[in-house]
């Protein structure tokens, strides 16, 4: 089969490929000259020559078109994706995210990668910083988890608290009920004071009897009076006229 025996889809108006993405770098449709719009529009769809980049050197090709953005590698020019250097005839790549150069020094082509040392530090530098970020969450988790365990504690009180509150609220009402219920059945009880009348009017009765007797005694009492201080001053004189005859030993008042 003969290698140079391509089909072309497109055989009309030459390609109009996008020009090399820096003045530093070409790329292969840059330098080459085809005056036959078929044949480059050949070249084009099935050597990909507006997606290879040239440059001088290694350096000057990185320079000019390696992008590095939050340790992912790209390159300028979403149209270019191979970029080859003198004086070997090198190239490198970005798959992945990761750059790597292929080496034409061997017979066969060996990916070796170029520039791991500063990808590998800034993977470690975020490593660590995930690191040190876990170690802050974890530490914040068990604090977290402390002050849930103190506010369940909280909690629980705060509940046994309020069962409490509401057995004693409970019982109070049932005591306010009672109290309630024995005022309304109080409001309604006729109490019989007959038995009680008739005691106070026989009381009644025989205060009156014993104060009209004390009346009587007195009254009685006034009307001996007299006579008893008659008798009383005969007896002083009969005992004065006897006397240093006889003494008595009794004296009248």
């Amino acid at each position: 089969m003969n290698p140079f025996n391509y089909s072309i889809q497109h055989s009309g108006q030459r390609y109009n490929v996008p020009p090399p993405p820096s003045k530093e770098i070409e790329t292969v449709a840059s330098v080459i000259s085809v005056d036959d719009d078929l044949i480059y529009n050949c070249l084009v769809e099935h050597l990909r020559m507006d997606q290879i980049a040239l440059s001088k050197s290694k350096q000057e090709s990185e320079r000019a078109l390696l992008i590095r953005e939050n340790g992912i590698d790209k390159i300028r020019g979403s149209n270019i994706k191979q970029v080859y250097f003198l004086p070997n005839g090198d190239y490198w790549q970005v798959h992945r995210g990761n750059l790597t150069m292929i080496s034409n020094e061997k017979p066969l082509r060996q990916t070796i990668c170029v520039d791991r040392s500063d990808a590998i530090k800034e993977a470690q530098s975020e490593l660590d910083h995930v690191s040190k970020e876990m170690n802050e969450l974890k530490s914040k988790e068990v604090d977290i988890i402390r002050e849930r365990k103190e506010y369940k504690l909280r909690w629980n009180d705060a509940n046994r608290e309020h069962r409490n509150t509401t057995i004693l609220v409970e019982k109070l009402q049932n005591t306010i009920e009672d109290i309630r219920a024995e005022a309304d059945a109080a409001e309604n009880v006729t109490m019989d004071t007959s038995e009680f009348e008739e005691d106070v009017n026989q009381s009644t009765k025989v205060d009156e009897e014993l104060t009209e007797k004390e009346s009587q005694i007195k009254s009685s009492m006034d009307q001996l009076h007299p006579r008893i201080k008659e008798v009383k001053q005969k007896l002083e004189s009969s005992l004065s006229g006897s006397k240093g005859k006889t003494e008595y030993p009794y004296k009248c008042d």
